[in-house]
């Protein structure tokens, strides 16, 4: 597992894009962002947006609201703002979102609204 940034390759402008600049906190090695460069034909924009959504269900599983006292922090909204960028990643690229996508990387247009709604879900599927 290896990571490089280097601008003048499709992995470091899709680094760049995603916020995934420093070595010592590394989000996708290069085999994994090459993976998805593969999977959209090597179009740096709809790779940018795949990784992004990845990204948001990560945020979504992860997302708490925490308080104590005077102290707050609400990352729910993490995911839904992470979508939505990807969503414009997509719009720049040149294959087009279709069904396919959405199948395999979920809806931008409606992610689950909270972790708790997703548990639901999954309880749901499991009961049959």
């Amino acid at each position: 597992m290896s990571y490089t940034y280097d601008l003048s390759t499709s992995i470091g402008k899709v680094r760049l894009n995603i916020g995934d600049t420093n070595s010592a906190c590394v989000v996708f090695t290069n085999e994994e962002i090459q993976a998805i460069l593969t999977s959209s034909e090597d179009d740096v924009n709809q790779a940018t947006g795949k990784l992004l959504l990845i990204e948001a269900n990560d945020a979504a599983r992860l997302a708490k609201v925490k308080k104590a006292g005077n102290y707050s922090e609400d990352t729910t909204k993490i995911a839904q703002q992470l979508r939505e960028n990807a969503k414009a990643w997509f719009e720049r690229g040149i294959i087009p979102w279709d069904e396919t996508m959405e199948q395999t990387f979920g809806s931008v247009e409606t992610p689950f609204d909270s972790p708790g709604e997703k548990d639901f879900i999954r309880r749901e599927d499991l009961r049959g």
